[in-house]
């Protein structure tokens, strides 16, 4: 259904999504994963310029919204409480094979 969130948890959860939207909730899940490694290193490297300074993001659940946009929504958090602080989106699509 257009415009349903599902929330990936678990490989299991991927039964969840419609089998005709799989092939798009997958490219977009590579491309969360990838979005997702490059903040490790990140903050990786923040926490080694910046002692003391906390930055998270959340990669224990993939929230993909069936809506054919290729967007993520990439939240930053204040790490003491939880507070988002700032939000970007980003195109994270990719041309069909």
């Amino acid at each position: 259904m257009a415009g349903e969130t599902y929330e990936i948890r678990t490989v299991a959860d991927f039964w969840n999504v419609p089998e005709d939207r799989l092939d798009l909730c997958y490219r977009e899940f590579g491309q969360w994963l990838k979005l997702h490694l490059a903040m490790r290193i990140l903050q990786a490297g923040m926490a080694e310029a910046f002692p003391g300074v906390e930055m998270k993001t959340d990669d224990t659940c993939f929230r993909w919204i069936d809506d054919d946009k290729g967007e993520a929504i990439l939240d930053f958090k204040n790490a003491p409480d939880g507070e988002i602080i700032a939000s970007q989106v980003l195109n994270i699509s990719e041309p069909s094979p």
